[in-house]
């Protein structure tokens, strides 16, 4: 075939981005750019090294779960006692939700890479951390369900695709600064990392399944949010506004989150 021909009659193409190493692609046309959607996003995030890290391991999990009932008990406060004898409950500061994107931030001088155990057996920090960075972590959440966490030694992304009404795929990547994973001693020390990721998401697989199989019980029935369900309440809305505008084209405010509760919600993650 004529070459014009092959070029018209090739496989579409898909647009693709890259923000600090990762890698987003869409089938959308019309969808902003990744820069357009993070353009107000803190600067403790752009400040941060993440795309001169090295991902050192990959995790994937199909969990048997409804993609959106897991992304609602990530952020429910009634998740905490899942862990409570690993990471424990951690306490987070509340943030106003963007249009594509929610900040979080958990003040803390230890890696929540580490479970408590491990604290100051874990690797240096990454030096020079500005801001936030060096006295905490940091969670990026893009919607709907795509996570991005940094903490002050190393960073780890979680994302959940929907295989079905009560399947998803859950996937996690680790990473760490290239010196680091230079170290002599990196393999050994590493491992204390993996016990804590890998506890973490298999308490949390196993309970979303059990929530899964609650809530298909002919007993089971809907109740009101609480007061400390803010979070559970806002991805609520964000769907709302999504599928308003898909199907009547009508663009919807930002929502901002706010709280009575001293501006402080606990859960977990």
């Amino acid at each position: 075939m004529p070459e014009h021909q092959k070029r018209e009659l090739g496989l579409k193409e898909l647009r693709c981005e890259s923000w600090q190493g990762l890698i987003f692609v869409t089938f959308s046309q019309d969808t902003p750019s990744i820069d357009e959607m993070l353009s107000d996003l803190s600067e403790d995030f752009h400040n941060y090294p993440l795309e001169e890290m090295h991902c050192v391991r990959e995790r994937k999990d199909e969990v048997r779960v409804n993609w959106k009932l897991y992304n609602d008990i990530d952020t429910d406060p009634g998740h905490g006692p899942v862990h409570s004898s690993t990471i424990g409950a951690q306490e987070y500061e509340l943030s106003s939700s963007k249009r594509y994107y929610r900040t979080l931030f958990m003040p803390s001088n230890n890696s929540s890479a580490l479970l408590p155990k491990d604290y100051g057996n874990g690797f240096d920090h990454i030096p020079n951390l500005p801001g936030r960075a060096k006295n905490g972590t940091l969670y990026l959440q893009f919607f709907p369900a795509l996570y991005v966490i940094l903490t002050q030694d190393c960073a780890w992304w979680l994302n959940k695709t929907p295989v079905d009404h009560q399947t998803t795929i859950l996937r996690v990547g680790y990473m760490f600064p290239k010196e680091t994973v230079q170290r002599d001693d990196f393999e050994e020390v590493v491992k204390t990392y993996f016990q804590r990721w890998d506890q973490v998401v298999e308490e949390d697989n196993w309970i979303m399944e059990q929530q899964q199989l609650g809530m298909s019980s002919a007993f089971s029935s809907s109740g009101p949010l609480s007061e400390q369900d803010r979070y559970v309440w806002d991805l609520h809305n964000w769907y709302v506004d999504r599928v308003q505008e898909a199907k009547e084209g009508i663009i919807c405010t930002d929502r901002s989150v706010t709280s009575s509760i001293n501006g402080r919600i606990k859960t977990v993650g």
